[in-house]
């Protein structure tokens, strides 16, 4: 069941988990799963904030060592 809802499709893993309720089961796992995508793009999106900095502050300490050499 948990490798049906990790690869989402959530509908398949309410009717094999034996849950009485699958209806209020599926908006449970839709729920997770919809939270767990949202807070790995949010920390895809920090990563990649964190990675532009890096790579700018690299670029511009790149023009002063530049400029110090001449």
């Amino acid at each position: 069941m948990a490798s049906q809802a990790a690869g989402g499709d959530l509908g398949r893993a309410a009717e094999i988990s034996g849950a009485t309720d699958r209806h209020g089961f599926l908006d449970f796992l839709t729920q997770t799963h919809d939270s767990a995508f949202h807070t790995v793009l949010w920390g895809l999106a920090v990563a990649c904030l964190v990675l532009c900095a890096v790579v700018f502050a690299l670029l511009r300490g790149g023009n002063r060592r530049e400029q110090r050499a001449v």
